[in-house]
C-alpha cells in the first residue's frame, strides 16, 4: 500500500543508507529496542550478554572510523597525494586504537584527532607558518626595542591573534582539539588579571543595564 507520507520512505533510505550510521542508530536505540522485544514476549539472550555487547560496540566504533575514511576518499577534487594521506592517517588512528584496546581503556577522542592531523600535510603546514610568525614577530619586537622605536611596536601582529587566527581554520572535525586548545588559550596568566576582566564586566553590566531594561 502506498505510503500516506511519501517523503518519510525517501528520508529514511537517505538516513539510513550507510551500513554504519544503522549500526550505530541500533545501538542509540538498543534500550528501547530490548524493551519492544519483551512487550511482544520476545529474548534475545545476546542483548544481555556482557562479551556480545562488548564486540558490538566496537563494531560500531570502527564501522563508524570506516565510514568515515570512505566519505573522506569520495567526492570530487581529491587528488591521489591527499587520499593518500586519508588513508595514512586512519592507520595511524587505528594503531592509537588498538594500543587503547589492548590497555583496556576508552578511546581519547583528542589523541586520535592528534594522531589524525599529524598526517595531514594541509593543517600540519599551518603550524609550520604559525610557528615562523612567531618566531618572526619575536625577532622584529627586539630589534625594535634595541632602536627604540617603541611606536612601531605597536605595528606588529599580536602573537595571540596569530594563534587564535590559526586554531579557527582548522575544521570542526577536529572539535575536541579545538576546545582543549582554547581552553589553554584562554586561561588567565595571573589572578589580578582575572579579577581585572571580572571588575571589567561588572562594571560594563551595571553601566548598560538601565539602558536595557
Amino acid at each position: 500500500r502506498k505510503s500516506t507520507y511519501s517523503d518519510l520512505l525517501l528520508h529514511n533510505k537517505v538516513r539510513w543508507l550507510s551500513r554504519g550510521e544503522v549500526l550505530k542508530r541500533f545501538v542509540a536505540c538498543l534500550d528501547h529496542g530490548k524493551t519492544f522485544l519483551e512487550s511482544k514476549g520476545l529474548t534475545y539472550p545476546e542483548l544481555e550478554h556482557p562479551d556480545w555487547l562488548e564486540k558490538l560496540h566496537f563494531m560500531v566504533d570502527m564501522t563508524g572510523h570506516l565510514n568515515m575514511l570512505n566519505k573522506s576518499l569520495q567526492g570530487k577534487g581529491s587528488t591521489a597525494l591527499q587520499m593518500l594521506e586519508d588513508v595514512l592517517a586512519f592507520e595511524r588512528k587505528m594503531t592509537v586504537f588498538a594500543r587503547d584496546v589492548q590497555k583496556g581503556v576508552s578511546q581519547p577522542d583528542l589523541e586520535i584527532e592528534l594522531a589524525d592531523i599529524a598526517d595531514k600535510e594541509l593543517w600540519v603546514s599551518k603550524f609550520k607558518r604559525l610557528t615562523a610568525d612567531l618566531e618572526d614577530v619575536a625577532r622584529q619586537k627586539a630589534i625594535l626595542a634595541r632602536e627604540h622605536k617603541w611606536s612601531d611596536l605597536e605595528i606588529l601582529p599580536k602573537p595571540d591573534k596569530l594563534v587564535f587566527e590559526t586554531w579557527n581554520a582548522i575544521p570542526d572535525t577536529y572539535m575536541n582539539m579545538k576546545k582543549y586548545a582554547f581552553g589553554v588559550l584562554s586561561i588567565f596568566g595571573s589572578s589580578y588579571l582575572c579579577k581585572q576582566i571580572f571588575s571589567s564586566m561588572n562594571y560594563i553590566q551595571k553601566t548598560l543595564e538601565p539602558e536595557l531594561m
